[in-house]
C-alpha cells in the first residue's frame, strides 16, 4: 500500500440496463464492450503509470454491469494479473449495481468467487415509496425496491459488511425523506451509505437550511443509537478529518490546486469505440466529442488536449466568491455536469447551484464534529 492517490481504472461495461430511472443521466444504448479492447486498456494503463508508486482501484459502470458477470471476472483477473507483473497493490475493484439482479444463480456465483476482491455498490433510494416511484423496470414499469433489498439482504449474508455500500439519489421533491430514507437504510444494515442531491438542481443556502437540518436528524439517530463510529454517511461523518475540519484554510479545495474529484487526473475511463475518458459520466452523455484519448496498438494516445487541459484546471474557472470560499474543499463537484447544459461550461460554473448543498453539509458536519468531542468529554 503506497501512501500516494490509488489510479482508477474504470470501465464502462455496457449501457444497456433493466431499469427506466426517471433521474439517470446515461444515454442508453445497446452497447457493450469488447474484453480485448478492456485488457488492451489495463496492460496500456499499467504500463502508462509503471514509473509511479501507484496502487490500482478497478472500476466496473454502467448501464448495469451486473447483466455481464463473465465480462466482469474475465476482467478482474486480468487486472489482478497486471498488478502481479507490476509489483502494485491491488486495492480491489468496484462495481456500481442497481441490485435487482443479485439474487440470479450466475451474479451470486460471481459475486462468490470473488467476494475478496469486490466492492459491491448498490441504488436504493431510501424508502420503498420514493425509490418505486423514480427506479421501476424498463418493461414492466413496476418499482424494483423489493428485489434490490432482496439482493441486499444475500449481500449481508455471504460479505464482509466493509465491502458493501449503498449510493440513495434524491431530488428536491423526495428530500423531505432524506433523513427518513438514510436512517430506513442503516436499518436495513448499511454501515457506508452516500446519499446525494442529484447535480441537475439548484440548491442556494436558504434550502441548505433544509439540508442542514435533514443531516442533523441522521446525526442524532447515530447517537442515539451509538453508532456514530459504526456508520458512515459520507455527507455527514464520511471524512477522515471530521474533528479537525479547518474551514479556514481551503482556499483551491483544500490548497492542493485541484479539483474536488480525480477525473482526467487520477482517474481513466475506457468506453466504447476504444475512447479514454476522464471519467464515466464523460462518455455517458449526449456528447461524441468529450473523449481526451484513443486507445491505439497498446497505448493511450492523447487527443483533445484543451478539453483534458480545462477540465483539470476548472477549479481555477470557479466565481471569485468560490475560490475564497472557506470551505471549498468540500464543495460537491462534478466536473463533468458544465459540458452537459452548454458549449460554455462557464456558465453553469457562474450559476453556483450546489452552493446550498455544501452550505447545508458544513453546517451539519460541524454539528456531529461537536457532538463527538462531548462524547469524549
Amino acid at each position: 500500500m503506497t501512501n500516494s492517490i490509488p489510479k482508477e481504472y474504470q470501465i464502462l461495461t455496457n449501457l444497456n440496463c433493466n431499469l427506466d430511472c426517471s433521474y439517470c443521466y446515461e444515454k442508453k444504448c445497446k452497447k457493450v464492450n469488447k474484453i480485448e479492447d478492456i485488457r488492451e486498456f489495463l496492460e496500456a494503463c499499467f504500463e502508462r503509470d509503471k514509473e509511479k508508486d501507484f496502487d490500482v482501484n478497478v472500476t466496473f459502470v454502467g448501464g448495469e454491469c451486473l447483466m455481464y458477470p463473465e465480462l466482469l471476472a474475465l476482467s478482474i483477473d486480468h487486472a489482478k494479473m497486471l498488478c502481479e507483473k507490476y509489483e502494485v497493490g491491488f486495492n480491489g475493484a468496484s462495481i456500481s449495481t442497481n441490485g435487482t439482479l443479485i439474487t440470479t444463480p450466475d451474479v451470486q456465483e460471481f459475486l462468490l468467487k470473488y467476494k475478496h476482491d469486490l466492492h459491491v455498490g448498490l441504488s436504493i433510494d431510501g424508502l420503498k415509496e420514493n425509490h418505486d416511484k423514480h427506479r421501476v423496470y424498463k418493461t414492466s414499469r413496476k418499482g424494483s425496491y423489493d428485489d434490490v433489498v432482496a439482493g441486499a439482504n444475500w449481500l449481508f449474508e455471504n460479505y464482509c459488511p466493509h465491502r458493501i455500500g449503498v449510493k440513495a439519489t434524491f431530488t428536491k421533491d423526495t428530500f423531505d425523506d432524506y433523513a427518513k430514507s438514510v436512517i430506513s437504510l442503516i436499518d436495513l444494515g448499511f454501515i457506508d451509505i452516500g446519499a446525494n442531491l442529484i447535480f441537475e438542481g439548484t440548491y442556494d443556502q436558504v434550502f441548505g437550511m433544509k439540508v442542514a437540518r435533514q443531516l442533523i436528524d441522521v446525526g442524532e439517530y447515530l447517537f442515539k443509537n451509538n453508532l456514530q463510529d459504526k456508520v458512515k454517511v459520507f455527507q455527514l461523518n464520511g471524512f477522515e478529518d471530521i474533528e479537525g475540519m479547518n474551514y479556514q484554510t481551503s482556499l483551491g479545495h483544500g490548497n492542493e490546486g485541484r479539483n474536488a474529484c480525480g477525473s482526467t487526473e487520477h482517474m481513466t475511463c475506457l468506453g466504447f469505440d476504444r475512447k479514454i475518458y476522464g471519467c464515466n459520466r464523460f462518455c455517458t452523455m449526449d456528447r461524441d466529442d468529450m473523449h481526451v484519448g484513443i486507445l491505439n496498438k497498446g497505448e493511450i494516445v492523447p487527443c483533445n488536449h484543451f478539453l483534458k487541459e480545462q477540465i483539470i484546471t476548472q477549479y481555477k474557472a470557479l466565481p471569485d466568491e468560490c475560490q475564497s470560499c472557506p470551505v471549498a474543499q468540500y464543495c460537491s463537484a462534478c466536473v463533468a455536469i458544465p459540458y452537459e447544459y452548454d458549449n460554455d461550461p462557464q456558465k453553469y460554473l457562474d450559476e453556483k447551484r450546489m452552493c446550498g448543498w455544501t452550505y447545508g453539509q458544513t453546517i451539519a458536519r460541524m454539528y456531529f464534529a461537536n457532538g463527538l468531542r462531548g462524547l469524549e468529554n
